[in-house]
């Protein structure tokens, strides 16, 4: 079941402190750290660890950060053959500010290698694989991923942020088998009431939505079916690529045709795990493991 991510990846550089500091404002870091980060490149990480073939499509700098994300990739089996580097690109990096929650504040530092552009994805890249996943992050190259995984009867799912357009979102995602979305964006778009956002939403061509509330579970909807769940209480170290790991442990149930209450709660637990270490691609259970922090609730 080879999974296809196309989109980011990154270093994310960690400051810990106990106050995130307001205007003019002086605070003391905790630590400092560096981990391997971006929206797909955390999705592909914690899909490898639940035992699911990946392969990593994206751009990269031929620079230290760049070489420090290969060999990561190539540490956790992740294929790499069709990855982009450029050899006069600086690979992006991102600043992620924690404070003693576990909350994070992120500052992108965005570069020409941030997210890989249309052109350089090929369509023989999809031959073989059971699903693609891709961000909001560059458009162009998102409704292309779309179309060529439509094309050769791929399965898509897309993680949708920063649109507040609803004409463009609506676009976006008609589509697309799996629509991630977070309550942030969900509002932006303009809807309140949840039931009622989710049932105009899908009219546009999802077969399921998944609405992410953070601390506080997801919902999950069809045209049949509408599951909430409220998550699950851990000791947070750090929220960076809960979202990533939400989608990851839902993709792994829906190519293995869980039911959908199945696959929200496992998502849930996987995105709860994910926060209780440091950095989004930091997720190390397999489904055994994540099936027994469900049993044990």
């Amino acid at each position: 079941m080879n999974i296809l991510g196309i989109g980011d990846a990154d270093i994310d550089i960690f400051i810990e402190v106990d106050k995130v500091p307001s205007h003019d404002e002086k605070v003391f870091s905790r630590s400092t750290s560096q981990c391997v980060g971006g929206m797909v490149l955390n999705f592909l990480i914690c899909l490898k660890n639940l035992d699911n073939p990946c392969e990593f499509v994206g751009v990269i700098g031929a620079d230290n950060y760049g070489e420090k994300i290969l060999s990561f990739l190539n540490e956790c089996s992740i294929a790499t053959n069709n990855i982009v580097i450029d050899k006069e690109g600086e690979t992006y990096y991102c600043y992620v500010i924690l404070d003693d929650l576990g909350e994070k504040s992120l500052i992108v530092v965005p570069t020409n290698c941030l997210f890989i552009n249309k052109e350089m994805i090929k369509e023989n890249i999809f031959l073989g694989k059971k699903h693609v996943h891709t961000t909001s992050g560059n458009i162009d190259t998102a409704f292309k991923v779309i179309n060529l995984a439509k094309k050769n009867k791929v399965s898509v799912s897309i993680d949708v942020e920063n649109i507040a357009d609803y004409r463009l979102f609506s676009k976006l995602i008609s589509n697309v088998d799996l629509l991630f979305i977070n309550l942030i964006t969900f509002n932006n778009l303009g809807f309140e009431n949840l039931a009622k956002g989710l049932e105009e939403i899908i009219k546009h061509g999802p077969k399921v939505i998944c609405l992410t509330k953070g601390k506080n579970g997801s919902m999950t909807f069809t045209r049949e079916n509408l599951y909430s769940f409220d998550g699950f209480s851990v000791e947070v170290k750090d929220t960076t690529g809960a979202g990533d790991c939400f989608a990851a442990g839902f993709v792994h149930g829906y190519i293995r045709n869980w039911s959908l209450s199945e696959n929200t709660i496992f998502a849930n637990a996987v995105a709860s795990l994910s926060t209780t270490t440091l950095g989004g691609s930091s997720f190390r259970m397999n489904e055994s493991d994540v099936q027994s922090f469900i049993n044990s609730y």
